[in-house]
C-alpha cells in the first residue's frame, strides 16, 4: 500500500471511531438484520394512550419513574427475554383460538422487528385484530354486577388440606375473595369453620372495577361500580365494559388490547439466524 493511501485509510479509521464514541453511529450497525424465520429475543413495554401501562416483559420496572399501571396490566415473573420467530405470529401452529393481550403484543412485534439489528431500538403503535373466530355475539358476557361472599364457611379437615397444602389451624387465614379476607376460627376432628370480615361501606378493588362492601345478614355484597368503557382483564383476556343494566353488566372480548391502540417500544435483544435459501440469479444454471 502507497504511503498516501494508508493516510487515507487511518484518517478514515479516526473519523468513524470518533463518530461512534458522539454516537453519530449505533454500536449494532454492523449486526446482521433480523430476516422472516430467524429466531429472536426481544423485550418491549406498551402502554396505553393514556400514558397507563398496558403490559410489560420486564419484572423490574424502573424505580425513579415508575409507570402508572393501568386495571389489565399483569407483572411478569421474570426479566427474561420473550422468544420470537421473527415475521411469525405467536401461536401461528394454532389457529382458530383467541389471543391474549400478550400473545397480540408478541405477534405484532415479532413484525416490527423484520429489519433491525440486535441492540435497535423501535416505537410503535400496535392495533391489534378483532379475534373473528367465533360470531361477534359470542364475545358478549353478562354477569351479575353484585357479588355474594358467605360470612362462614365450614369444611372437613381433608377438604381445607386438600385446598391449601397444610393442616388447618387457628387463626390461618383463609381467601376466598381478596376483598374480604378470612381466617380460621375453630379446627376440630369433624370440621373447619372459617369467619370472614369486612367493614360495610368500605371500598374493595375488584378485576370489574372499585366495589362497596355491603352487610345482608348472612353473607356479604360486592356491589361493582361499573362504568361503561372501563377495561377489565379475566384471566389472560381483555374486555371492555359497554352495557349495565340494574344489577348486571355486559362486557366485550372481541378484541385482544379491548379495542384500545398501544404505542409500544420495542427492543431486540439477540438474533439467531435460520437458514435462509437464497434464489438463484439469473446467470446461474
Amino acid at each position: 500500500m502507497k504511503p498516501q493511501k494508508v493516510e487515507k485509510a487511518v484518517i478514515f479509521f479516526v473519523v468513524v471511531s470518533a463518530l461512534s464514541v458522539a454516537g453519530g453511529a449505533p454500536p449494532c450497525s454492523f449486526a446482521q438484520e433480523a430476516r422472516k424465520g430467524d429466531r429472536a429475543t426481544i423485550h418491549f413495554t406498551c402502554k396505553l394512550k393514556s400514558g397507563e401501562l398496558a403490559a410489560s416483559s420486564l419484572k423490574d420496572l424502573p424505580q425513579d419513574a415508575p409507570p402508572v399501571k393501568s386495571a389489565i396490566y399483569v407483572p411478569r415473573e421474570t426479566n427474561d427475554p420473550v422468544s420470537v420467530v421473527v415475521g411469525e405470529d405467536l401461536g401461528a401452529d394454532q389457529p382458530g383460538k383467541e389471543r391474549s393481550l400478550e400473545a397480540e403484543i408478541i405477534s405484532g412485534l415479532a413484525h416490527v422487528v423484520v429489519g433491525m439489528r440486535a441492540g435497535e431500538r423501535r416505537e410503535v403503535e400496535l392495533k391489534g385484530r378483532p379475534h373473528g373466530v367465533a360470531p361477534p355475539s359470542e364475545y358478549f358476557l353478562s354477569m351479575a354486577r353484585i357479588r355474594r361472599r358467605p360470612k362462614e364457611l365450614t369444611m372437613t379437615p381433608e377438604e381445607y388440606k386438600s385446598r391449601t397444602g397444610r393442616d388447618p389451624q387457628e387463626g390461618q387465614p383463609y381467601t376466598v375473595d381478596p376483598a374480604i379476607p378470612g381466617k380460621v376460627a375453630s379446627v376440630s376432628e369433624s370440621g373447619v369453620l372459617i369467619r370472614f370480615s369486612a367493614e360495610p361501606g368500605s371500598r374493595a378493588e375488584t378485576p370489574f372495577g372499585p366495589a362497596i362492601v355491603k352487610d345482608a345478614e348472612s353473607e356479604y355484597l360486592l356491589e361493582i361500580q361499573a362504568e361503561i368503557g372501563r377495561l377489565v382483564r379475566s384471566g389472560p383476556f381483555v374486555g371492555r365494559l359497554t352495557t349495565v343494566e340494574g344489577d348486571n353488566m355486559t362486557i366485550d372480548y372481541g378484541h385482544p388490547f379491548g379495542g384500545e391502540v398501544l404505542d409500544c417500544q420495542v427492543s431486540l435483544e439477540s438474533v439467531e439466524k435460520a437458514h435462509h435459501v437464497e434464489a438463484p440469479s439469473r446467470g446461474d444454471s
